[in-house]
């Protein structure tokens, strides 16, 4: 969604028009940022709360549920040379690549690591991602 969309469907809502700049100046603001942030929280909060709900018969079958993640963050430029970027397209030179693994179950952080943006993932893997499931 793009701000375009923002304020043209903020203008449907209300059913009036507001000027593109007036708009903008209302959406730059500290206390929009703290009211996005806490509409966010918001969601996920009910909609986790919601899903755990729902599936906790589901998911006693389960020791864990881990989620895992490789996140390449683009560095400085002139690091290229210890930090090698592995999709160039993307912008920049130089990158590096946060692997985290989480737990479903205990909403933290199993693992964390970083490492040069050229390294494979399945290193960073936890072993009950390589081998199998882990039933009860």
């Amino acid at each position: 969604m793009s701000f375009a969309d923002l304020w043209r469907e903020y203008m449907r809502q209300i059913r009036a028009a507001i000027a593109e700049k007036a708009f903008h100046n209302q959406l730059v603001k500290t206390e929009f940022e703290a009211f996005m942030r806490s509409v966010a929280t918001l969601l996920v909060t009910e909609l986790s709360s919601l899903t755990n709900r729902q599936s906790l018969q589901e998911l006693s079958l389960f020791k864990d549920i881990l989620i895992q993640d490789g996140s390449s963050f683009r560095v400085h430029d002139e690091r290229c040379d210890l930090f090698p970027r592995r999709f160039g397209h993307f912008g920049g030179s130089a990158g590096v690549e946060l692997h985290t693994t989480m737990s479903l179950f205990t909403d933290q952080i199993a693992r964390l690591s970083i490492s040069v943006d050229t390294d494979p993932e399945r290193p960073f893997l936890s072993k009950s991602w390589l081998c199998r499931s882990r039933l009860r």
